[in-house]
């Protein structure tokens, strides 16, 4: 099974996880699935690529490292979280290998019942183990939840300015544009910044309740939207507040989603 979200996250699923016996501890997937979304850069010339497999009685998850050009400090807190729950679980930890282009977490299941009492009484956590026969849909639902912002959007940049650094929130957002691969952050103020991210992790990490991708070139936030005229063939264009000459064009076939998307 391979799952594609607007072509710059790539899932692969091989069909022997729906038939892995034993659980695993609650939200041990969905570390995985975000740290490789925090760490790393993907867009549609160059997806990230995520694999769930099962090799002997392992439960095996890969991503492509492909780290962002500011890269994101670790802290390893997923990773060790992870170690420390089977530490108390397993005799047999989880097996961790990282090569240059590619980050590999081995994890067992929980097969005896001392481990499995243990697992629903993990600390923090109010979630049932993650079961084995019905790990692929538990899969699905966590894939569906995280493309749904069950985790954290983004809020601030941290940019270069000057010999050191200075934050950009969020909020202070109008729109962004990109051309020639260079991605500028238009501000409320009407000034501008350049941000080392390509348009497709953006749009990943922003929030879609505020942020909508108009087209290749611009993301804009619904909060600055001054009006929306019709154009020929059903498109739209989209004028924006404090950028009086940006016109933005949404195509036809993204017209219903972004009239939508502004109807809430």
């Amino acid at each position: 099974m391979e799952i594609r979200y607007e072509g710059a996250l790539i899932i692969t699923i091989t069909p022997e996880l729906s038939k892995a016996q034993g659980e695993i501890p609650p939200l041990t997937l969905q570390l995985l699935v975000e740290n490789a979304l925090k760490h790393n850069s993907f867009s549609e010339e160059r997806p990230l690529m995520m694999s769930f497999s099962v090799e002997e009685d392992y439960i095996v998850v890969s991503n492509t490292l492909q780290p962002i050009a500011r890269q994101v400090i670790s802290t390893g807190i997923g990773q060790r979280n992870i170690m420390a729950r089977y530490a108390l679980l397993s005799a047999r930890k989880p097996i961790v290998e990282q090569t240059d282009e590619v980050y590999t977490a081995s994890i067992t299941a929980l097969t005896t019942s001392l481990s499995l009492s243990m697992a629903k009484s993990l600390p923090q956590l109010s979630e049932k183990p993650e079961s084995g026969t019905g790990l692929l849909d538990n899969l699905l639902l966590l894939l569906e939840q995280m493309q749904r912002s069950q985790f954290r959007y983004r809020e601030r940049f941290l940019l270069p300015y000057r010999d050191g650094y200075k934050s950009v929130l969020v909020r202070n957002v109008n729109h962004i544009y990109s051309e020639n691969r260079i991605t500028q952050l238009k501000l409320t103020d009407g000034t501008s910044e350049v941000v080392p991210l390509p348009m497709d992790t953006l749009e990943m990490q922003l929030d879609p309740d505020r942020f909508f991708r108009a087209n290749r070139q611009y993301i804009i936030c619904a909060d600055c939207v001054q009006y929306v005229a019709n154009y020929f063939n059903g498109k739209l264009i989209v004028h924006l507040k404090a950028y009086p000459d940006a016109k933005i064009v949404v195509s036809r076939e993204k017209a219903a989603a972004f009239k939508a998307w502004m109807d809430r």
